[in-house]
């Protein structure tokens, strides 16, 4: 248990709040986030597909240059905005933010 409860999931996951946007709200993003930002205790808003911490939706096939033919990748898909990364505080280890 004290490994599940202490794994480094690369995202800082304190002080976070998850809502789960439907119908009419996810049309409107731009403006739900204005709104939130206005809250003085809230720093920073930003928008995925689901939860990155527990997200199922993956896809397989994945190939690329020198990849063993017989091993199978599962990628895990999420879709986010711009503010993902430096909400969640990750870390980039190559490359760059959006």
């Amino acid at each position: 248990m004290d490994y599940i409860l202490s794994k480094n999931l690369g995202l800082d996951k304190e002080n976070l709040i998850f809502i789960n946007m439907k119908g009419d709200l996810v049309k409107q993003l731009d403006v739900y986030k204005t709104e939130l930002l206005k809250i003085p205790e809230v720093d920073m808003v930003t928008f995925a597909s689901g939860n990155p911490i527990s997200y199922g939706r993956s896809t397989g096939g994945a190939s690329w240059e020198g990849k063993d033919p017989n091993q199978e990748v599962e990628i895990n898909v999420l879709m986010v905005d711009i503010d993902f990364i430096q909400t969640m505080k990750m870390e980039i280890n190559q490359g760059r933010n959006f």
